[in-house]
């Protein structure tokens, strides 16, 4: 499989979400610490851009 940053920055974006969810007592299902909702647009923004550019691609 090629290197596509894009991809990349999305896993990694999901492993930092991941990582942070586990380590933080703070975070909820659907109440995010201050950091967790700022890794969570993170990822949200990086899954759309994603997602967006393999619907384009496909025939």
């Amino acid at each position: 499989m090629p290197n596509d940053p894009l991809y990349d920055r999305y896993m990694a974006a999901h492993r930092e979400l991941r990582t942070h969810l586990r380590g933080c007592s703070s975070c909820a299902d659907d109440d995010l610490c201050p950091d967790g909702a700022r890794f969570f647009r993170a990822l949200a923004v990086l899954q759309d851009q994603h997602l967006a550019r393999q619907k384009h691609q496909r025939p």
